[in-house]
């Protein structure tokens, strides 16, 4: 019961601090003007990304799948088939994604 009791006055503490912060705002957020051009051409550099999005996840998936399928044979355990699958298959990921994130 001390532990609920204690938890309730904070939570209560918390929720009149919350209170008090926003009372003592001197703006609300619909008051906050948006600059002009802020949402001017949102999309730019979309399209390496959209483009280059399935080719990475096929790489990735790809190389894990095939990770996966060798790398028992070498007498590695589950987890470490799967780490080591994962972290070569990220990587193959990335050499795909690095470029598109550039051009973006």
């Amino acid at each position: 019961e001390q532990g609920t009791e204690q938890l309730t006055r904070g939570t209560r503490a918390s929720v009149a601090g919350t209170k008090a912060l926003l009372r003592a705002g001197k703006k609300k957020i619909q008051d906050i003007p948006i600059p002009d051009g802020l949402f001017k051409d949102v999309y730019r550099g979309a399209n390496p990304a959209l483009f280059f999005s399935p080719i990475q996840g096929a790489a990735f998936f790809g190389v894990k799948d095939f990770l996966n399928r060798i790398l028992p044979g070498w007498g590695l355990g589950g987890l470490q088939v799967f780490i080591v699958s994962v972290i070569i298959s990220d990587s193959v990921y990335w050499l795909f994604r690095w470029p598109a994130e550039t051009l973006k």
